[in-house]
């Protein structure tokens, strides 16, 4: 697993993203975010894109919002947030959330980690056939 590099999201002063977040939109990148808490450092989620939408699944967390495949939305000055990127076409971020959140047990993740183990495995069946 990656190191991970821990940031905020939004710039305080301002209210925009930070730069290092602006700089994933339109860039088609998969991967792998984690959110955590950063008054006791918990981590509360952790969600994935295969699709190369990783800039808006991400951000999509950090206002309030409803809807079919909605999650937890948090308040952006008060979390940070870390990326891992799919580093290329055969990574499998799937498989990646399903170490952290076994590993890192967030608080907010519906799953336990073993659906998302029982996705990955249709999912590679699919692509084998």
């Amino acid at each position: 697993m990656a190191r991970l590099r821990w940031r905020r999201p939004v710039d305080p002063q301002t209210g925009l993203y930070e730069s290092w977040l602006a700089g994933l939109r339109g860039k088609g990148l998969s991967g792998v975010y984690l959110i955590r808490y950063t008054e006791d450092r918990r981590v509360l989620y952790v969600g994935e894109s295969h699709t190369g939408r990783l800039y808006g699944t991400l951000t999509r967390h950090l206002y309030a919002w409803n809807g079919v495949g909605s999650g937890p939305s948090y308040h952006p000055l008060r979390i940070e947030v870390a990326v891992v990127i799919a580093d290329n076409p055969l990574a499998d971020p799937v498989a990646e959330q399903f170490e952290y959140i076994q590993r890192l047990r967030p608080r907010d993740n519906v799953q336990d980690g073993h659906s998302v183990w029982w996705r990955m495995m249709r999912r590679r069946k699919a692509l084998a056939a």
